[in-house]
């Protein structure tokens, strides 16, 4: 698991194309529940993530601890699927000011999900 206890003044978190899947996704998220102070993640191409690894991310934005209000998920090759699931997560935080998903082959189902989040 992430260590990040020491660091509960972090504010900005940025691991773009770090090969990170959902193991390193789970391990992640387990950390940032102890950043209350985190108010931006990016995780930008990191494609080896998958709906499942999603599925954990969504956890973390559902709870009280979570108060990000930019997520940067750009080129991670989500599709449909992956922002279905992450629009479950999405439905209910009011925080987020900014949402990235550039490049990640969203079709008209995956904005569906996300038009009726926003």
């Amino acid at each position: 698991r992430l260590r990040l206890r020491g660091v509960k003044k972090l504010k900005t978190l940025r691991l773009a194309s770090s090969n990170m899947g959902d193991d390193g996704l789970l391990s992640l998220v387990a950390g940032l529940n102890h950043c209350q102070n985190l108010v931006e993640l990016s995780l930008y191409g990191n494609n080896e993530i998958t709906v499942a690894g999603l599925r954990t991310l969504t956890g973390f934005l559902q709870s009280e601890s979570c108060r990000l209000e930019s997520l940067n998920m750009d080129a991670l090759d989500m599709r449909d699927e992956g922002v279905m699931v992450l629009t479950t997560g999405l439905r209910d935080y009011k925080v987020l000011k900014c949402l990235y998903l550039s490049r990640n082959f969203i079709g008209d189902e995956g904005i569906t999900a996300l038009a009726s989040t926003l």
